[in-house]
C-alpha cells in the first residue's frame, strides 16, 4: 500500500533524551510563508564551481551557499549521519513510489541549500532529471536538528523549502 506525506507539508527531525522524532509541519502552521520569488541569484555553473573544486570533496561538513555566493559549513556528526540513515529507512517503509535522497541541493534566491533528506514524486524526478542544484524543493525537504542550529536558520530554510515547492 502506498501512502502519501499530507501536502502541504515539511518535516523536520530531532532527537531527545529518549526518543528521535520527526514533526511533520502543515502549512496551516507556517501561514505566514509564502511562495518565494523564482531563482535569481545563483546558477548552476556557480554550484557546479563548488562540487566540481577537488579541494572541496570529502570535507567533515556540509557546504551551502548563501545568497552573496559565499560557502557556508555546517559541521558533521555520527549521529547526524545516524539519523539521516535512519529517516531513508522510515521513508522508505512508508512511502513505496518516489526516490528519497540525502543531501540534496536546491537553487534559492538565498543561496543553494542542502536538505538532509527529501522525498521526490515520480513526476518531480521526471521534470528535474538528475539537475544540479534543482531549481525548486522535492516535495518533502527534511531537515536533521544540531546543536549548531539556531532557530532562525531552520525557519529560514523550512520557508525556502515551502516557498520552492515541497508539500
Amino acid at each position: 500500500m502506498t501512502r502519501r506525506c499530507p501536502s502541504p507539508a515539511v518535516a523536520v527531525a530531532a532527537k531527545t533524551e529518549n526518543a528521535y522524532i520527526l514533526r511533520i509541519y502543515f502549512l496551516q502552521h507556517w501561514r505566514d510563508y509564502v511562495r518565494l520569488p523564482p531563482l535569481l541569484e545563483f546558477s548552476e555553473m556557480q554550484w557546479s564551481d563548488v562540487i566540481n573544486d577537488p579541494s572541496l570533496r570529502d570535507l567533515p561538513y556540509k557546504i551551502e551557499l548563501d545568497a552573496q555566493g559565499r560557502i557556508v559549513t555546517s559541521p558533521a556528526s555520527n549521529r547526524h549521519g545516524a539519523q539521516q540513515a535512519r529517516l531513508v529507512r522510515l521513508l522508505a517503509r512508508l512511502l513505496s513510489d518516489g526516490e528519497i535522497a540525502t543531501e540534496c541541493s536546491i537553487g534559492t534566491h538565498a543561496g543553494v541549500k542542502v536538505a538532509d533528506v527529501v522525498w521526490m514524486s515520480p513526476e518531480f524526478q521526471r521534470q528535474h532529471g538528475d539537475t544540479t542544484p534543482y531549481p525548486q524543493a522535492p516535495e518533502l525537504c527534511i531537515e536533521i536538528l544540531s546543536p549548531s542550529n539556531a532557530p532562525a536558520e531552520i525557519e529560514d530554510k523550512v520557508r525556502l523549502y515551502l516557498g520552492y515547492g515541497a508539500r
